[in-house]
């Protein structure tokens, strides 16, 4: 089954095609309006540096350019979005565009989101997206908080569903700066509800396995074999859960990304917002690591020694689910109850990072838009990664020696 490898595919009852029309992103708009592609070089010409003491792999293991070169990438096809990455004296910085590195699957998906938009410039008409909804309007910039430093995050002491709920200002439910709460279908989980929990090694944006209305998004139906749809504004599709592939063809990594082996730790697959590196899921019972179990943020810490892959990280998984009486497949009162393989992208129930802290500062989250100047590079910077043929504003020399390839074999 391409859904992760092994056993039933977790959406196998998703055959129910929407009839509805795709989202064509050159329609969103009335009148309509032709989407727009940056140019990735122009954008980050505009990252001017500044003067700071760069962190080093001594604050954070993910500031050494080696650990950055072995781990951001731009994705099995070179396509990915992720444009340069680096440490600055107070962030590691995610500079891109999100677009995937691979190839993407949402034409098969059964009940993609719904939108609107405008085939003939002015009537509204119901639609579905897919690949065609697909734009790059725009840079993002991901500030992840270092594990140490003036910025960096705290771990909170428990690793429960209700995590910094009181840092959402607008509490429980569906919209904007509120958390995952919805008693009638999954739950209240202490991740937000409209927005993402991390990025992954190419620039994709990861968000909760759950959609908006606290569903897993399996059950209704509306993500590809490599967790992801794109939403009913356009922009980039986003990852919904973990983008593994057996085949070492498809999604984002597979088991030829486990370095040694695939009896070995599971290898780096995003940030978290809250500060904790992504490692992807486990495929053996001896790996390091695995017999200390996961709680229900969906990490932990290796009990043969603590600072191990950074100290606390997060990892995808498989977990077992149970179809709701909400599933979106065909003759949904037999599916009802049925159990399937879920897969989670890294935070599951929870941040396990406190938001409410950036090193002894109170802080807010949701809130607090990082100051642009906070995420600049410094000026003659060594150890940074940066996607082949683009420049960061002010860098000096590398301080690793990379080999020569091409940029498409790059399997993450």
């Amino acid at each position: 089954c391409s859904w992760g490898g092994t056993g039933s595919c977790g959406a196998g009852y998703c055959t129910d095609m929407s009839t509805k029309p795709k989202c064509d992103a050159n329609q969103l708009k009335s009148p309509n309006v032709a989407a727009t592609s940056i140019d990735s070089a122009e954008e980050l010409a505009k990252y001017t540096a500044q003067t700071c003491t760069q962190a080093d792999s001594t604050v954070d293991e993910r500031c050494g350019a080696t650990w950055l070169n072995t781990w951001m990438s731009a994705g099995r096809l070179g396509t990915g979005g992720a444009v340069a990455a680096y440490c600055n004296d107070k962030y590691l910085v995610i500079i891109g565009t999100g677009a995937t590195g691979f190839t993407t699957n949402m034409a098969d998906i059964s009940q993609a989101p719904g939108g609107t938009y405008y085939p003939d410039g002015t009537t509204a008409t119901d639609c579905v997206t897919s690949e065609v909804t697909v734009s790059s309007p725009k840079m993002e910039t991901t500030a992840i908080p270092l594990k140490t430093g003036e910025y960096r995050y705290t771990l909170l002491d428990t690793a429960l569903g209700s995590n910094n709920f009181d840092t959402f200002s607008g509490g429980a439910g569906d919209g904007n700066t509120k958390y995952l709460c919805d008693t009638d279908a999954e739950g209240c989980f202490g991740l937000p509800s409209w927005t993402g929990v991390g990025v992954s090694t190419t620039g994709q944006s990861i968000y909760p396995l759950y959609s908006n209305v606290v569903r897993i998004t399996l059950d209704a139906c509306e993500v590809d074999s490599c967790n992801e749809h794109v939403g009913q504004g356009g922009g980039q599709p986003h990852l919904h859960g973990d983008p593994f592939h057996a085949s070492d063809t498809m999604c984002h990594y597979g088991p030829a990304n486990y370095t040694d082996g695939t009896d070995g730790h599971p290898p780096v697959i995003g940030f978290a917002y809250d500060g904790p590196t992504i490692y992807g899921r486990y495929l053996s019972t001896s790996a390091p690591g695995f017999s200390d179990g996961l709680d229900d943020c969906g990490g932990h810490e290796h009990s043969a020694d603590s600072t191990a892959y950074g100290g606390y990280h997060y990892h995808a998984q498989v977990i077992s689910a149970t179809t709701s009486s909400g599933n979106k497949g065909v003759n949904k009162n037999a599916n009802t109850g049925k159990t399937y393989p879920a897969f989670t992208p890294g935070p599951y129930k929870c941040f396990r990072g406190d938001l409410s802290k950036r090193g002894d500062a109170d802080y807010s989250y949701w809130s607090t838009n990082v100051p642009v100047q906070d995420t600049k590079p410094c000026n003659g910077m060594t150890h940074y990664w940066v996607k082949p043929g683009l420049s960061i504003p002010g860098a000096g020399t590398l301080a690793v020696t990379l080999a020569t390839c091409d940029a498409s074999a790059a399997p993450t």
